[in-house]
């Protein structure tokens, strides 16, 4: 059962002073105790984050920071969930500042860990256009769906638009913050979701392999802004939130940057591996079977 969560009102980005910082800190108490220390050493930067590239903690500080310190709580869709920590973009939220959400995820080997583990609902589906049953080849981090017919390999996993799981969950259509990551798929599951069924404030997506330029066209029509370009995704906020921005200037983790040459030496290595040197756009796409308007819940490298 999903607790009823407090509305984000639309107020200017983080204004808080480094001397308010450190009060609100000094004072800070996470959602779950167990992580008390990890989440106040990941928020002042000592400590690693759960996301790949410190994403979770560089949205929060520039987008929600404000509203934590005024005690206000959010709702998350993480599709591509995937382990219940490692590269999770939503842990951080979920522990230390008390989110709800839905992680979506069709790979059976990461249910166990993401009931015992975090406080989302657990959907153990894909995201589609319709309610359908389509073939998902589980591969760890690898996994993903795939065509319209099953092939050797194969399990057939039950699929559902996104405001039917919302609503099946007994949460709101608003979503304050939606992690996407699903292996390449991504574009498929945009295309997917009815939007006039459901409003995201805040969308990450993991664009590495994917056209930077087609994903901002097809979010623009959408009334998404582009906010921010990051090493391996792309930050997007409703054209309605955007004050939700930082007010003056972005803040950044420590190393932050190092992500982009880690990212372009792992793109190297995967073309080298496999004798593709095509470009599109800024952005190598690999090849992939064609599939229906489906997505599953992955996550990428």
């Amino acid at each position: 059962m999903l607790v009823a969560l407090v509305s984000f009102t639309t107020v200017s980005a983080s204004t808080l002073r480094e001397e308010e910082l450190e009060v609100f800190l000094a004072n800070f108490t996470a959602a779950d105790p167990a992580y008390q220390d990890w989440c106040l050493d990941t928020m002042k930067g000592s400590k690693p984050a759960a996301s790949q590239n410190t994403q979770d903690v560089f949205i929060w500080r520039n987008l929600f920071l404000d509203r934590t310190v005024r005690g206000e709580r959010g709702f998350y869709v993480d599709s591509g969930a995937n382990d219940y920590r490692k590269l999770s973009n939503t842990f951080f939220f979920d522990k230390c500042l008390g989110w709800d959400g839905l992680c979506v995820e069709a790979d059976p080997q990461y249910h166990a860990g993401i009931r015992a583990h975090r406080s989302c609902k657990l959907v153990p589906q894909c995201i589609s256009n319709s309610a359908i049953l389509m073939p998902f080849k589980f591969a760890g981090v690898g996994g993903h769906v795939g065509g319209t017919h099953k092939l050797p390999g194969e399990t057939l996993v039950q699929c559902n638009p996104l405001h039917i799981m919302l609503r099946q969950a007994g949460a709101s259509s608003n979503v304050d913050f939606w992690s996407l990551d699903v292996e390449g798929h991504e574009q498929v599951v945009l295309g997917s979701v009815e939007w006039h069924r459901v409003h995201v404030k805040v969308l990450l997506i993991e664009d590495f392999w994917v056209s930077n330029r087609q994903l901002d066209w097809q979010l623009t029509q959408l009334a998404m802004i582009k906010a921010h370009q990051l090493a391996i995704d792309s930050l997007y906020v409703h054209l309605r939130e955007t004050a939700l921005l930082p007010a003056h200037r972005w803040w950044y983790p420590s190393g932050f940057h190092l992500a982009w040459s880690r990212s372009e030496a792992f793109r190297i290595k995967v073309m080298h591996s496999q004798s593709c040197a095509s470009l599109a756009n800024e952005t190598w796409l690999p090849v992939r079977r064609k599939r229906s308007v489906v997505s599953s819940a992955t996550k990428n490298n």
